[in-house]
């Protein structure tokens, strides 16, 4: 450092009779901190605490946006499946209005069938306009949950069949008790109030530092070389007790930080067995909607068949009809709530991405 101070032993600039006189003055001045009772590395280790901080909050925000990218995804895909669940419909009671007007003109059966059939497919098609309205709702809040101001995909591959995996609870407890980012910053914020008890218990002590200097000095060139090495003690004699209520904030933090802790611990563990128990209950909703699916499929093959057969009526057709177009859409709304409910999980216990 340069420094430009009267040296010691000059109580100012000199002068000849009242006339004032130039005096040169080129110093170089070192001072280096010897000891403060652990200040320094405490407020380093502060520092260190509080980026560990920042790191795990942008573990969570991107944890977050994951989660909301990956449940409109999936209700995006979930749109366009039910949409074609919808489509399908259509074609079935097309299909079935076909039949209807045939039978109606050969004299096999009465108009009454061909109306029916022209309600229930109309109904069809004002579903599939809700269906089609669906997919551009789903599609807009997953270009919001993506950031994106246009849609540059072409297709969306779907996804492929679910096959419901469940790990053991404990074992997701915990994964979520070491690397959940609420829990990982708590322990970063409680080795940063440990460290900053240790700071201010520093302010209790002295602090031993040590100067040295060199130099040249003078009225006239060439200048004369001056040198001191020293060193100073500061002592806190008296700060109106700041420093007793700064330790006593500071073990403060510490013991608020820790209680947080044990309420941290408790709501994640909540979190992670409800995202279990809701992934266990839509892997069960996957299996029975399977199933209801099934038998709508066959129970509208067997009406399908006596209608045509001539000895079934119009109203079991359209009833089975509608029954598998609900099963299937439900079937379908399962599969993605499983997804959805995984997602869920994952953000429980703290995945990485």
């Amino acid at each position: 450092m340069l420094s430009a101070t009267t040296p010691p032993g000059v109580s100012g600039f000199p002068d000849t009779a009242n006339k004032a006189t130039d005096y040169f003055i080129y110093r170089f001045t070192l001072n280096q901190l010897i000891f403060d009772f652990g200040k320094t590395p405490g407020q380093m280790a502060v520092s260190r605490a509080s980026f560990g901080q920042a790191g795990e909050e942008l573990a969570g925000t991107r944890q977050r946006v994951v989660l909301e990218a990956r449940t409109a995804y999936y209700g995006y895909l979930a749109a366009l499946r039910a949409q074609k669940v919808e489509e399908e419909n259509v074609r079935q009671n097309r299909e079935l209005l076909r039949q209807a007007q045939g039978f109606y003109k050969v004299g096999v059966r009465a108009k009454i069938d061909v109306t029916k059939a022209e309600a229930n497919l109309y109904d069809a098609e004002a579903l599939l306009i809700r269906a089609k309205n669906a997919v551009e709702v789903a599609k807009v809040s997953l270009m919001t949950a993506l950031g994106l101001k246009t849609w540059p995909f072409e297709t969306v591959v779907d996804l492929p069949e679910v096959i419901p995996q469940v790990p053991p609870l404990a074992e997701l407890k915990e994964k979520a008790l070491k690397q959940r980012p609420e829990l990982v910053k708590n322990r970063y914020q409680q080795e940063g109030n440990q460290a900053s008890v240790r700071v201010a218990r520093a302010g209790f002590f002295p602090t031993l530092n040590s100067t040295a200097s060199y130099g040249w000095q003078g009225v006239t060139y060439p200048l004369a070389e001056s040198w001191w090495v020293g060193a100073t003690v500061n002592f806190p004699l008296f700060e109106g007790l700041s420093t007793t209520y700064t330790y006593r904030q500071a073990k403060a933090n510490l013991r608020a930080t820790a209680a947080n802790a044990e309420v941290l611990t408790q709501e994640v563990a909540k979190e992670v067995e409800q995202s279990y128990l809701d992934l266990q209950s839509a892997k069960e909703v996957i299996r029975a909607t399977a199933k209801a699916k099934e038998a709508a499929q066959e129970n509208l093959r067997l009406a399908w068949g006596r209608y045509k057969a001539g000895v079934g009526n119009i109203i079991e057709v359209t009833d089975a009809q509608v029954q598998f177009s609900r099963a299937d859409l439900r079937h379908v709304q399962a599969l993605y709530d499983y997804l959805v409910a995984e997602a869920r999980l994952d953000k429980a216990i703290g995945r990485q991405f």
